[in-house]
């Protein structure tokens, strides 16, 4: 009961955030920055082609990979 009242004075008589917008807010960030840094299918296809093609020492043929990559 005291803490409703505590909460009911403290929201009347200062400014209190909106911690939900602030929450939706750092979501929405961390949301763009995954989006951003995120490592894409389409550019392992492209890492994995160029590795089979350049490392002499790989050991799948590049054309085994090919067929990975497309998949």
């Amino acid at each position: 009961m005291a803490g409703t009242l505590f909460g009911i004075y403290v929201a009347q008589n200062y400014e209190v955030p909106d911690v939900k917008n602030i929450v939706n807010e750092a979501l929405k960030r961390a949301r763009q920055l995954e989006d951003r840094y995120r490592f894409g299918v389409r550019l392992l296809t492209v890492v994995i082609r160029a590795w089979f093609r350049v490392n002499p020492f790989a050991t799948r043929k590049a054309e085994e990979m090919k067929g990975l990559a497309e998949d």
